[in-house]
């Protein structure tokens, strides 16, 4: 994992990041940041957003349209709403043998490395149903 210099602006977007449970795009955070910082870019907030998930402060979750962030890194599952694109934690215990034995199989039948895996799950969302 690469070593973060200090930022300020990157450290602010962790900050929010952190206190958001509802998995915001770089264009979310943009926009609640930019009344504190209003020389802050959207292309900062991409730049520092990529820096902080290849360090593993954060993750990114793939979405129907634009990427989301969670700043919860430990394992847990997502699932992406089909008509909104937002994402949301899902609360289904999964055994990390279970987690473990799918990464194993991956490994043994993929000729590269395997180094992580996310599961996301894909439907509605209770508001678009």
């Amino acid at each position: 994992m690469p070593i973060l210099r200090h930022s300020r602006q990157r450290a602010a977007i962790l900050a929010e990041l952190a206190a958001r449970t509802d998995h915001p795009t770089a264009e979310m955070i943009h926009a609640s940041l930019k009344p504190q910082w209003p020389g802050l870019s959207l292309g900062t907030v991409y730049r520092n957003l990529s820096q902080l998930c290849e360090a593993g402060l954060a993750q990114k979750l793939p979405g129907a349209g634009a990427d989301h962030f969670d700043g919860n890194v430990s394992e847990h599952l997502h699932l992406s709403c089909k008509y909104c694109d937002s994402v949301f934690d899902l609360a289904l215990p999964v055994p990390a043998s279970m987690l473990q034995q799918l990464m194993q199989q991956a490994d043994e039948n993929f000729p590269g490395e395997i180094t992580g895996c996310q599961l996301n799950f894909n439907g509605v969302c209770p508001t678009c149903l």
